[in-house]
This record gives C-alpha cells, sequence and structure tokens, in this order.
C-alpha cells in the first residue's frame, strides 16, 4: 500500500513525533511511505524518511501545486493529513485532485479558530474519515458544531512506549552531567507556545520560592514563538536558578529518565503523549485538567484547574512530597501498567491499518 502523509510542519510536538511512530510502523510492515510538511522543519530528527518540505507560507500558490503534482505522481492508496491547516488544504486540494481515500486527522481539542477552523467545519465532506486523539476531544469537536457525531471518531496516538521505559544509567549520566546529585528534577516538553500555558508554570515555580521550597530544578524542552517572552518572565521572576531551558532536544528519553516529576501546564491538549511517555520513564506527573489527561491519569491527586497558578503549585508541592512517600512505588507500576495495556503500539497501529484497507 502506497501511503501519503501531510502534517502543517515538523518540530519536536507530539503530533509530530506520533506521526514519525505512525509511519516508522508502517514503513516496517512493508508499504511505501511518502510524508509532505507543508512547511519547512523547526528541528527534529527525522531520520532517512522520504520527507519532502513545501512553503506555504512563503509561497501558498506555488506549494499548492507543487502538492497536487506530488500527489498526481504518485497517485497513493491514502493520503492521511494531520493537523488543522493540512486537513483543511487538502481537503480544498481534493476538490481539483483525485485521490482514492482522504483521512483527516485532529490533534487536540483546539487547534485553532478563524476562517481555517470555518473551513475545516464546512469541508469535511471531502474526507472519506475524521480523526481525532482522545475522547474528550471528539467531543469537544461535536460540542463546538466542528463536526457531526457519526463523522469523527477517537483513535489514540501511536506511542512507542517501551523505548521510553526507565533507563537507572541514562539518568545517572544526565543527572551528574547537569551536576543535579540529590537535587529534585521536574521537567516539561512542548512547544513554547501560548496553548502549553507556560507563563502559569514560571508561576507557580515562583510560588514555590516564596514558600521556601528549594531544592529543585524545573527543565523545560522545547522552543516556539514565546521563547524570548517567556525567558524574559522569568529573569523579571528572579527564577534563573531554578528554571532551565533546555531549547529543542533529541534525547526527551533520557531527559525523562533523568527527572522525578513531570509538568504539563496546558490550557488544552487532545491526547498528552508526552504523559503516556513519563509515565513509562517512571515520573510522577503533575498535569492541568485538560482535555485527554484523565484518559491516560487514573484518580490522580496531582491535576490542578486550568491557567490556576496556585492549584499548580500546591499539585507541585504535593509531588515533590509524595517521592518519598512508601505509596510511591505501587503508584507508578500501576500507571505504567496502565499505559502499555491501553497505549500499546501493536493495538493502535492495528486501527490504523483497519482504517487504510477498509
Amino acid at each position: 500500500m502506497k501511503i501519503f502523509y501531510i502534517i502543517t510542519q515538523f518540530g519536536i510536538g507530539g503530533a509530530e513525533r506520533v506521526l514519525m511512530n505512525l509511519a516508522n510502523e508502517m514503513e516496517k510492515k512493508g508499504h511505501e511511505i511518502h510524508i509532505v510538511s507543508l512547511l519547512p522543519i523547526s528541528g527534529m530528527e527525522t531520520n532517512d524518511m522520504n520527507i519532502q518540505f513545501l512553503d506555504f507560507k512563503r509561497n501558498f500558490f506555488k506549494s499548492f501545486i507543487d502538492l497536487r503534482y506530488l500527489i498526481n505522481q504518485l497517485d497513493p492508496d491514502v493520503v492521511h493529513s494531520h493537523c488543522l491547516h493540512a486537513n483543511v488544504i487538502t481537503r480544498l486540494l481534493r476538490t481539483i485532485t483525485p485521490m482514492k481515500k482522504l483521512i483527516s486527522s485532529a490533534h487536540s481539542s483546539n487547534e485553532g479558530g478563524g476562517i481555517f477552523m470555518k473551513i475545516y467545519k464546512y469541508t469535511n465532506f471531502l474526507a472519506d474519515i475524521n480523526t481525532n486523539v482522545s475522547d474528550a476531544a471528539v467531543k469537544k469537536y461535536i460540542d463546538n458544531n466542528y463536526i457531526r457525531k457519526n463523522d469523527i471518531r477517537r483513535v489514540y496516538n501511536v506511542i512507542d512506549i517501551l523505548s521510553y521505559d526507565f533507563c537507572e544509567i541514562s539518568r545517572d549520566k544526565y543527572r551528574k552531567n547537569f551536576e543535579l546529585e540529590n537535587t529534585t528534577v521536574l521537567i516539561s516538553v512542548g512547544t513554547l507556545k501560548e496553548a502549553k500555558d507556560y507563563p502559569i508554570l514560571i508561576k507557580a515555580i515562583s510560588i514555590l520560592k516564596v514558600q521556601g521550597i528549594h531544592n529543585f530544578k524545573q527543565f523545560i524542552v522545547g522552543n516556539g514563538p514565546l521563547d524570548t517572552e517567556l525567558k524574559k518572565m522569568v529573569s523579571t521572576y528572579g527564577l534563573e536558578n531554578e528554571i532551565i531551558f533546555l531549547g529543542g532536544r533529541d534525547d526527551i528519553k533520557e531527559l525523562l529518565s533523568m527527572a522525578d516529576i513531570f509538568v504539563l501546564s496546558s490550557k488544552f491538549e487532545g491526547l498528552p503523549t508526552v504523559l503516556v511517555e513519563a509515565i513509562m520513564a517512571e515520573n510522577i506527573v503533575v498535569s492541568t485538567k485538560c482535555e485527554g489527561v484523565d484518559e491516560i491519569l487514573r484518580d490522580s491527586p496531582f491535576l490542578a484547574n486550568i491557567s490556576d497558578c496556585n492549584e499548580l503549585a500546591l499539585s507541585i508541592e504535593k509531588a515533590i512530597n509524595f517521592l518519598n512517600s512508601q505509596e510511591k512505588n505501587n503508584s507508578l507500576i500501576s500507571q505504567k501498567e496502565y499505559v502499555k495495556e491501553n497505549f500499546s503500539k501493536e493495538n493502535i497501529f492495528q486501527q490504523w491499518l483497519d482504517i487504510y484497507e477498509k
């Protein structure tokens, strides 16, 4: 089977990693894979996959024609687009370009608004199948009248969960390299953009410092449009010793093993894949109550209301105290078993294969 993937842009975000996981698995099974990014790469390992980059931002019409040419030339069995702009552009392209099967996949409960979301709503009929990554995200799309109930389904992300399994060697090596020793390590991973709400995280860290909690470091992994603004905020709050920006990295697995606590401060998500990865790396997870979280975390005592820095600080403090409790190991084991059972790469890959072949 010839599969043509289209994504808005590569970076270090969850959607990009999920696409690469899916494409790699399909290629291993002998399928012919082609990938197009509508925008130039923004920092991600893409291995030797057959990836082409367009530039819709600089030259929309030329890129539109180039994309049409690629699809006509390859004549794929399946065209599978990911994220709002790629979904909309691929649907519009189908009005003038034959496609045997078109699948549109959203990756969040909120992928943006404005004209593109309106076009998404009124072009659903151009896709054979529409998906989103969690039950909560699907419900949000239906409730917001972006799509009808019978026209969308949930398919969890393909995550290579075993590759994120805790590694003692990586933990020791990285903690030594960062001179952490007995320091409690907090980590957050994600693009530096509004949806991730890093300002709330910074304020929460400031609250902890004021309360006299000092023996910790908060690492932030990722790059994005708010990079300069967030670093200025850290300086304003005097948190240069507490918060460390690492930029874009390709050693997320090792960094997660180094950490003790993972913190997600997002306003909205689809299915926060990174939480699954953090659980596999045996991190205690602190998160806001955004969409998809309760499908990964069960009865967690470390959840905070969205955009509430005081609750987030309290949840982080609880997690820090929990590190030395007798219940910690049993809790981590239980979480890992739940993740393995519900997010196995093999089961979700088979769901996608069934969709492609249907």
